[in-house]
């Protein structure tokens, strides 16, 4: 996808976001079937966009986020979702999902 119709869906993701329009954002580099950003938003601090493959359904994408609630609740390392306005933890814009995570600092 070229950058300039990623940045039109990204114009319209932080409509569905109660974090404002980024300050900041970058596109991590590499060759993944998911895309991803590191954002600086104006409410909430350092976060991480990603844009699932075109090849995961909305039900696999539930799974992945109800997985990653276990986690948290089980007191496991895992970046938190960060819900959009509607409460839901992820959003389809053009046919693709979209959800957005706190940043957290990992270790190489």
């Amino acid at each position: 996808m070229d950058e300039s119709k990623d940045r039109e869906l990204l114009d319209a993701l932080w409509l569905r976001y109660p974090l404002g329009r980024p300050v900041r954002i970058r596109r991590i580099p590499g060759r993944y079937a998911s895309d991803t950003w590191i954002a600086t938003a104006q409410r909430g601090g350092r976060i991480v966009v990603r844009r699932y493959a075109q090849s995961l359904t909305a039900a696999l994408v539930r799974f992945e986020h109800t997985v990653l609630r276990y986690l948290q609740e089980h007191h496991f390392p895992t970046p938190a979702l960060v819900p959009a306005a509607s409460g839901e933890t992820s959003v389809e814009l053009a046919d693709r999902h979209y959800a957005v995570f706190e940043f957290c600092d990992g270790a190489k």
